[in-house]
Order: structure tokens, then C-alpha cells, then sequence
């Protein structure tokens, strides 16, 4: 809303959002003086040189993060992350199949509900077949079906050590049609 200020006190080592107008600073306090006055640093860049800046000088001052200020740093197009099928060795003979775009993130979230979680295979989908992931999640889902562990959900699965092999290798030869 134009016209309306919002004020908090910038304690010392948060990170703020100060905004004047379409002009945006992203700071971290160092200190605070009389008043509405703070002494501050570039928060983007450890070396800036520390200014001294007055809270009636900005339209909001907004409070981003305590500690430190990470810059944004936006991924190029041609960065764009891949989605994966995998299967992961979730017990002795459980499996989880599923999908993601990140597959170590998954990896990582999936060793909260199982210590010896671990990778057994991965199949990139094409960048073109991205948008049908479901329908290829699906497709594994419904060739494994007979294998369901009833108390797992609809992505984990209970094989023996010859049947794992066979669904790993289905996810190696899948095709994307």
C-alpha cells in the first residue's frame, strides 16, 4: 500500500530488506544508534564498506533472515534440473520407486525414515518427456504391482534379490513413449 511505512528494530547481525520505492538493499545490521539510525553493510557482499543508514529513509524495512544472507542465485535455463526414476533399497528386501527431480535430496529425506536407505538404480526421462513423469512413475508402479508391501503406501515395493535385479533392469531398457 503506498503511503504506509512499516518500521521494526534492526537488531545487530540480522539480515533486512529495505526498500525505497522499486529500490531494494538487502543489509546486515551492525549496529544501532539513537534513534531510527544503524550502522550497515552491503549483506550480498562480506568486504562492503560498513554506511550508516536511517530508518525514515525507506519505505519498509522487512526482516529476511537472522545469521546471514545468502544471495539468490538464479539457475541458467540451460541448467534446468532433470527428472529421474529410481529405485531405492529402503530394508532387506523393501524398495521404493518413485520419481524426482533430485534424486540425492530424495536420498537424503529417505534416510530420516530408514538408516539404510540407498540408491540401487536411477533413469534419467527425457527433458521432452519431463511433463509425463507421472505416466512413467505409473507404468513401473503398475508392472511391479503383484509385489506391493501393504503397509508401504503405493511406491514401496518388497522383492527378493532376483526380482530386484529384474526391476532394475526394467528401469534400464524402459522406454519413453
Amino acid at each position: 500500500m503506498a503511503g504506509i511505512r512499516t518500521f521494526i528494530r534492526m537488531d545487530n547481525g540480522s539480515t533486512y530488506r529495505l526498500t525505497k520505492g522499486r529500490s531494494v538493499q538487502h543489509v546486515k545490521c551492525i549496529s544501532s544508534h539513537k534513534g531510527s539510525s544503524y550502522l550497515v553493510t552491503n549483506a550480498a557482499h562480506k568486504q562492503s564498506i560498513p554506511h550508516r543508514v536511517h530508518a525514515s529513509q525507506f519505505d519498509t524495512i522487512k526482516l529476511v533472515r537472522a545469521c546471514t544472507h545468502k544471495p539468490i542465485i538464479r539457475k541458467r535455463a540451460a541448467q534446468a534440473m532433470t527428472t529421474q526414476l529410481y529405485i531405492f533399497q529402503i530394508g532387506r528386501c523393501t524398495y521404493k520407486i518413485g520419481c524426482s527431480d533430485n534424486v540425492d535430496s530424495r536420498l537424503r529425506a529417505g534416510k530420516t525414515w530408514s538408516a539404510m536407505a540407498k540408491t540401487k538404480a536411477t533413469r534419467s526421462i527425457p527433458a521432452a518427456k519431463t511433463g509425463l513423469w507421472r505416466k512413467y512413475e505409473k507404468r513401473v508402479h503398475t508392472k511391479f504391482q503383484n509385489n506391493r508391501c501393504p503397509s508401504g503406501g503405493r511406491e514401496v515395493f518388497r522383492f527378493s534379490s532376483s526380482e530386484a535385479t529384474r526391476a532394475v533392469d526394467y528401469l534400464k531398457r524402459m522406454k519413453f513413449t
